[in-house]
């Protein structure tokens, strides 16, 4: 028996402890989906990150990570 449970919305992390409050995360942001709040990044209430990895890639101090979970197909040979 399989129990499929919702899959939640990926969203960005942020590790306090490395970011250096450079503002490039928000910058990039095509969705504007982040905001600088008293120096560091947040996502804005309302606005959708669509998880396009440009903050991750902008932040010059890793301090944004993104996770992504493959998902494999069933393992056989491939069918003409």
């Amino acid at each position: 028996m399989v129990i499929e449970r919702p899959r939640e919305t990926p969203l960005p992390v942020f590790r306090r402890d490395l970011c250096t409050g450079s503002g490039r995360c928000a910058e990039v942001c095509p969705e504007q989906a982040l905001e600088m709040v008293n120096g560091r990044p947040r996502l804005r209430p309302g606005v959708v990150c669509t998880y396009c990895g440009e903050c991750e890639r902008a932040c010059p101090s890793g301090a944004i990570s993104l996770s992504y979970e493959i998902v494999l197909g069933p393992i056989g040979r491939d069918e003409d």
